[in-house]
C-alpha cells in the first residue's frame, strides 16, 4: 500500500512538473516562402540561424537559396538546370546537389565560404 501511494505521489509530481513547463499559448510557427516561388523547402540550419533549402518556380525549375536574417540569396551551381541545398555548417559552407539538365543525373557539391563550388562525385557512381 505504501509503495502504491509513493508511486501515485511520484506520478502526480511528474505530471504537475511537466504541466508547469508547457506554455499556455503553445509553440509559435513562422511561414517561410521564397518570393515568387510556388513551393519552398527548408533543409538545413546552422547555429547562427542561417537556413538553406530550395524553391520551385511555376516553370518547375528548382533553385537553392540561403536565408540569413530576413534576406534571401539564390544559390545555383553554375550552369545547372536544378540546384538543391541540404545543409550549412557553422562556417557557412553549404552542401547540396545539382543536375545539368532537368532529367539528368545529380551530382553533389560543396559551396565554400568564399563562394567557390566544388563538385563531389563518388568514383564510379552514376
Amino acid at each position: 500500500m505504501r509503495l502504491r501511494r509513493r508511486l501515485y505521489v511520484l506520478a502526480l509530481s511528474f505530471a504537475l512538473g511537466a504541466a508547469s513547463n508547457v506554455r499556455a499559448d503553445g509553440p509559435s510557427f513562422t511561414t517561410i516562402d521564397f518570393p515568387g516561388a510556388v513551393s519552398t523547402q527548408l533543409w538545413g540550419i546552422n547555429p547562427a540561424g542561417d537556413i538553406v533549402g530550395f524553391y520551385t518556380l511555376s516553370d518547375t525549375s528548382s533553385h537553392g537559396f540561403l536565408l540569413s536574417g530576413q534576406n534571401f540569396t539564390p544559390i545555383d551551381f553554375p550552369g545547372s538546370a536544378v540546384t538543391f541545398l541540404y545543409g550549412i555548417d557553422p562556417r557557412g559552407e553549404i552542401v547540396g546537389e545539382y543536375a545539368s539538365t532537368l532529367t539528368g543525373p545529380h551530382t553533389g557539391f560543396l559551396r565554400t565560404r568564399d563562394g567557390s563550388f566544388i563538385p563531389l562525385e563518388f568514383p564510379g557512381a552514376t
